[in-house]
């Protein structure tokens, strides 16, 4: 090992250990990252054969069910968006999304797709529907000791079917939308929509549309939030992610690595 990579490497172990030294939130999983002894500049060689074109396939889109299945097993893991929404007829809508993701704070700004159904006759799901009629929705996030509750929302129910009594799970009114809140999420935020923009396939019909939702207000349940850091414990909360198929994950093997200073020394730990 050079002198430069044990510079380095003492100043990640340094920056983590001042964090050890005190009582640390089960956020702060605090441990060196996968390859502590990497020198900015130096290769990062993956466990693959990757030096000539021959070792990667290229797949172009046009088969819709062969780029849905690309698609979902690539982009991992994703969040899911558990969304409430309510009816112009008053019949409540509950249903997780992991076409979805933050995309700004200032303000909180959250976006999420919803894929074309073709058994709908105007090609949109109840909570497409209901969001673009009423403006309003809300997002909760998934915990593992409700994912199979979540899951079963997600059936191909007719839309005058409240899912949520099937799910068993309870609510509790929103402060600022007239929809239903999830009890058992301790992540809730509730939204406007802001825009929504329609996605087009080559022969110009419409597949999916992209939902752009404002936060109005954000629940956190005590016993998952850090109030002196303001921030959510991960490790508390237990979020669910979307893998590739039917398959979930979760979060485990946690690890810190700060964003470097300019002179490409690691810097301090964010919310430590």
């Amino acid at each position: 090992m050079n002198l430069r990579a044990l510079r380095y490497l003492s100043h990640h172990i340094s920056v983590l250990a001042r964090h050890m030294s005190s009582t640390l939130p089960s956020y702060r999983l605090a441990s060196v990252s996968p390859n502590p002894l990497y020198i900015p500049g130096a290769s990062s060689p993956p466990p693959f054969p990757h030096k000539d074109q021959e070792d990667f396939t290229t797949i172009l889109p046009g088969n819709v069910s062969a780029d849905y299945k690309l698609l979902i097993s690539a982009v991992t893991p994703r969040p899911i968006a558990f969304i409430s929404t309510k009816g112009q007829d008053g019949i409540c809508n509950l249903s997780p999304y992991s076409f979805f993701n933050a995309m700004g704070h200032d303000p909180p700004t959250l976006t999420f797709g919803c894929v074309a159904r073709r058994a709908s006759s105007d090609g949109m799901s109840d909570t497409h529907r209901n969001l673009l009629d009423t403006k309003v929705c809300c997002v909760h996030i998934i915990s593992d000791w409700m994912v199979e509750a979540a899951n079963h929302s997600c059936g191909a129910y007719d839309p005058e079917v409240d899912e949520i009594p099937l799910t068993g799970l309870t609510t509790i009114p929103c402060k600022s939308v007239d929809v239903p809140r999830i009890k058992e999420c301790a992540v809730a935020m509730e939204c406007s929509l802001e825009a929504s923009h329609e996605i087009k396939n080559g022969e110009g019909k419409v597949t999916s549309t992209i939902m752009i939702c404002r936060v109005l207000a954000t629940h956190v349940n005590n016993h998952v939030y850090d109030a002196e850091k303001g921030v959510v414990d991960t490790a508390l909360l237990r979020p669910i992610s979307r893998l590739g198929g039917d398959t979930y994950g979760q979060v485990s093997g946690c690890f810190d690595l700060p964003r470097p200073n300019k002179d490409g020394s690691l810097g301090e730990l964010r919310f430590g």
